[in-house]
């Protein structure tokens, strides 16, 4: 993805930022990158503008309604065509047609956060001129907004979401889409979401509230509450805008509903909805709650109203509380925007999605499938983002990825599992896969697997568009495959289903059985790449091994090449075992893969290969296995990953390759002997968050 170029484009005016009208009479300062200041005037009266803006609330006909947008479009064209440092910048840029700008607005005087510069058309100059600006193809741009005394946002970025719906629809407010906005988020969050028995409610309902929470009937005292308690990264409301005055003062705030009576309305203020959503934690040692997206689906939320007293929009007072970046609608939002809003913006940005690149697709999506209305234009941002968001979203877009994947073979492992019905249960802090009956059809299973899959899919086409040219990446993409070749193996096992005839039973066998053996073909080539950019990489080295046994290499080419592994490997071990910046993970895996190369050697032994002779005598050689095992369990406990994915990985000798390779049948009964020592009872997962 190429960088993001942002332009800054700053008005700045005498006095507070509130109690002032529009005025063609009132000088601004535009300050646009390193170009000269310019002077700029506003070609509306306050009223004037107010209402024009009032026909952008539907509140008048269709023809009178895009009369008014054609207008104020060319108008704020020529507001920003005032200013040709601005003009300049998005020239610079006009042609290269791989990359999106970022137009910043700084708008810190609270009439002019009245102005929908979102609607603006391109100024003349710019390829794109008379076209609106944010949707015209010559050079893909997001506008957002900023306040000035908002500074960098100090924060990581989100690398493991956790969403707060937050809905309330008081009488007299109005009816709210909850059940498309909750649809949307349960099926956005899926990938994510770890198998558990669909019997077990509870569990399954925990499952689900890691990645997302609801709120119904939220009043401001309820939506502190759940703030003080947990942590939330993005918070999506989904609400009415109410007129909220006070004196003279005329604004909008949301409509929630009332705690003590929850058959009323109480209309909040953006300030005390900002104070709601950044309180402090239960434990104020904690410091304050610090969300860094919030959205808001409801009418209004970005729109000013009165600029007499001092504050501005909801969104404006949300961002101004150091929440980096808030989403809002400056008009009302058809059911079907907000819709698309919640689809499209939560499904970019918890898989690592730069926001600009998702709000840039947000206001196209509104445009092509809602053309009837404004949509498109009402989605008014805040953002204050972190100099460096490029990189940290490259990291969180391939531990998403990461985390969807192993969510999903949760799914797999249960729909492969002929004789058990897995179930996750919590003892002594620790996720443990329980054994129970089979009570699931062949048919249900068959439907599950398929469902598993599909996850699968989807986070391995997200992880070969971020990895594939980073040599760890590349071992990563090999792990994945090769398991999913596990996944198509055993559904090949998998009994007939009733609705199969004989015929189409065998056939999907043969279709899985040749999908495992392209897994497998295609972890070798990524596991092979990654060797060969990195010869010392112990963990490619070794599988690229496994990989040509099982997929059929002359074992006699083979004794050579593992001897060059076995000295990296060898290496591996004693300087991780000796070394005072060594971890206990590194460690842990060094033995790994020095237990899963020897057991590539018992294999040579078997069919009459020589090999080292530090390895003579088949018993020399399974007790070093058991002994490498053992420092990982005395690294890290029996119960870790590590161990865990030792021993899943001796395991796969057994259940699967010993099936595809003659070689490695020969060994089967020494590796279920280490197996049967080191495996407890039931098999131990990691927690969700050690993945």
């Amino acid at each position: 993805m190429a960088d993001i170029r942002t332009i800054t484009l700053e008005f700045l005016r005498h006095g507070p930022a509130h109690n002032q009208l529009l005025s063609p009479l009132t000088r601004y300062l535009a300050l646009c990158e390193n170009h000269s200041a310019e002077t700029v005037s506003m070609p509306f009266e306050h009223q004037q503008l107010l209402t024009r803006l009032q026909s952008l609330a539907y509140d008048g006909s269709d023809k009178t309604r895009q009369l008014n947008i054609d207008e104020l479009s060319q108008t704020l064209a020529e507001i920003l065509q005032q200013v040709p440092g601005l003009i300049a910048e998005l020239c610079d840029y006009q042609h290269d047609d791989t990359a999106i700008s970022h137009l910043q607005l700084v708008l810190s005087a609270s009439e002019l956060a009245l102005l929908p510069f979102e609607l603006a058309n391109a100024p003349r100059g710019f390829s794109g001129a008379g076209q609106p600006l944010t949707l015209q193809p010559s050079l893909p741009l997001c506008l957002t907004r900023k306040v000035r005394r908002v500074g960098k946002a100090h924060l990581p970025w989100p690398s493991k979401p956790r969403i707060l719906l937050i809905a309330a629809s008081p009488p007299g407010a109005g009816p709210i889409p909850l059940e498309s906005h909750l649809l949307a988020l349960r099926q956005i969050v899926d990938p994510w979401v770890w198998y558990c028995d669909e019997d077990d409610s509870a569990l399954c309902e925990r499952k689900v509230e890691e990645h997302l929470v609801f709120l119904p009937e939220a009043s401001i005292e309820s939506i502190m509450a759940i703030c003080r308690a947990h942590c939330f990264t993005h918070i999506h409301i989904l609400a009415h805008g109410a007129p909220l005055e006070k004196g003279e003062d005329k604004r909008f705030g949301l409509a929630l509903h009332d705690a003590r009576d929850p058959n009323q309305m109480k209309v909040v203020s953006g300030v005390q909805l900002a104070n709601a959503l950044r309180t402090y934690k239960n434990i104020p040692e904690d410091g304050f709650s610090h969300p860094s997206v919030v959205t808001l689906a409801s009418c209004d939320s970005g729109n000013v109203g009165s600029v007499m007293g001092v504050g501005a929009s909801i969104a404006h007072d949300i961002h101004a509380a150091d929440i980096p970046l808030v989403i809002a609608s400056q008009f009302p939002l058809t059911f079907a925007g907000s819709i698309i809003m919640v689809q499209t913006l939560y499904a970019g940005l918890l898989w690592g999605d730069d926001p600009r690149y998702v709000l840039n697709d947000l206001r196209q999506q509104l445009n092509t499938q809602v053309p009837d209305s404004h949509d498109w234009a009402s989605i008014v941002a805040y953002a204050a983002f972190p100099e460096d968001l490029q990189p940290q979203l490259a990291a969180i877009s391939v531990e998403q990825a990461v985390n969807s994947l192993n969510a999903a073979f949760t799914h797999a492992d249960h729909a492969i599992n002929q004789d058990l019905n897995v179930g996750f249960d919590e003892q002594d802090g620790r996720v443990i896969l329980v054994k129970k009956a089979c009570k699931e059809s062949a048919y249900d299973r068959a439907k599950g697997l398929e469902k598993a899959l599909v996850k699968l899919k989807l986070g391995k086409r997200r992880l070969e568009r971020l990895v594939a040219q980073k040599t760890d990446g590349l071992a990563l993409l090999a792990s994945v495959e090769k398991r999913m070749g596990q996944v198509y193996y055993f559904a090949a096992k998998m009994e007939i289903q009733p609705s199969e005839t004989e015929a189409e039973h065998q056939a999907r066998q043969m279709r899985y059985e040749a999908a495992s053996l392209a897994c497998l073909g295609a972890a070798f080539k990524w596991y092979d790449t990654a060797h060969q950019q990195d010869p010392k990489s112990s963990w490619a080295g070794v599988q690229c091994l496994s990989l040509n046994l099982v997929l059929g290499k002359k074992i006699a080419d083979y004794a050579q090449q593992w001897e060059v592994v076995w000295h990296c490997v060898r290496l591996d071990v004693l300087t991780e075992q000796n070394t005072e910046w060594a971890t206990s993970g590194t460690v842990a895996w060094a033995h790994s893969n020095m237990a899963e190369l020897l057991v590539l050697a018992l294999i040579l032994k078997a069919e009459g290969i020589s090999i080292p002779s530090v390895l003579t005598g088949d018993l020399a050689i399974l007790d070093r296995v058991k002994q490498h095992i053992q420092c990982i369990v005395d690294d890290r406990g029996q119960d870790t990953f590590e161990c865990y994915a030792t021993l899943r990985q001796l395991g796969r000798y057994v259940s699967w390759y010993a099936h595809l390779s003659e070689p490695i049948k020969a060994v089967e009964a020494s590796i279920k002997e280490v197996l049967t020592k080191f495996t407890p009872g039931d098999w131990r997962y990691m927690r969700e968050t050690d993945a």
